[in-house]
């Protein structure tokens, strides 16, 4: 099977891992887009014991991003290559931030992480995000931690004027994509829009048990979503 196409097959998994045992990596290819007001540099808020909470990484959550980047990175080129803190905070916490990073907290500990920028599909004409490095640890698999973090960018997207999200995955995910997102059919992407993008962000903060129940379901992505009221986003 050609490459690209195993990380389209490979995105959902991640966003899905409560319903599998299987590695919650992924990573895209995107389109830069260099926009900052929607991106948060909120200070880090302790989450309840025990709870699952995906919010805005902080700067304290820095050296666990590391940590999960080094892991995340022993199969690729870049295992040897230096990365530091500094790097980490200009990209998603400085002035001129370029995506942001949202992370999983469980247990007091940071469990998991993806970033996310903004984009803008000009055939749609459509704001949007597009999501890439979703990790989560290995111990913290199959909690639905990568599900909590995905459905909190729908809602920070949805925040900032977005209506649907791209991402893909690697071929150490697999094929269950196709629970919530649909296949592009110009590229090796999948994507979630409509009814389902916006039912994946309401799902944002609920106890996972709701999430896996309200999931929707891939035909949605092609129903316009339903007008709703003013929502409060997780990690705000």
């Amino acid at each position: 099977m050609p490459a690209g196409l195993e990380r389209a097959r490979g995105f959902l998994l991640a966003v899905i891992d409560c319903l599998s045992q299987d590695s919650a990596r992924g990573g895209v290819l995107v389109s830069e887009a260099r926009t900052v007001s929607c991106y948060s540099s909120a200070m880090h808020t302790a989450s309840p014991t025990g709870a699952l909470v995906a919010r805005p990484a902080s700067d304290g959550d820095l050296g666990d991003v590391l940590s999960m980047i080094d892991d995340f990175v022993k199969d690729h080129p870049a295992r040897s290559h230096p990365r530091s803190r500094e790097g980490l905070r200009g990209a998603f916490l400085g002035e001129r931030a370029v995506a942001e990073l949202v992370v999983a907290e469980w247990r007091g500990a940071v469990v998991g992480m993806v970033e996310w920028r903004r984009i803008y599909d000009m055939f749609w004409n459509m704001h949007g995000g597009h999501a890439e490095f979703l990790y989560v640890r290995p111990h913290a698999r199959g909690r639905g931690v990568a599900l909590s973090i995905m459905t909190t960018v729908c809602a920070r997207v949805r925040a900032c004027g977005g209506e649907f999200l791209y991402g893909s995955g690697t071929a150490e995910t697999t094929p269950l994509y196709a629970r919530v997102m649909i296949p592009s059919g110009q590229s090796t992407d999948c994507h979630l829009s409509g009814e389902a993008f916006a039912t994946m962000a309401d799902l944002a903060g609920r106890p996972v048990r709701d999430m896996v129940r309200s999931l929707p379901t891939p035909e949605l992505n092609r129903q316009p979503a339903r007008p709703r009221p003013l929502a409060t986003t997780p990690g705000t």
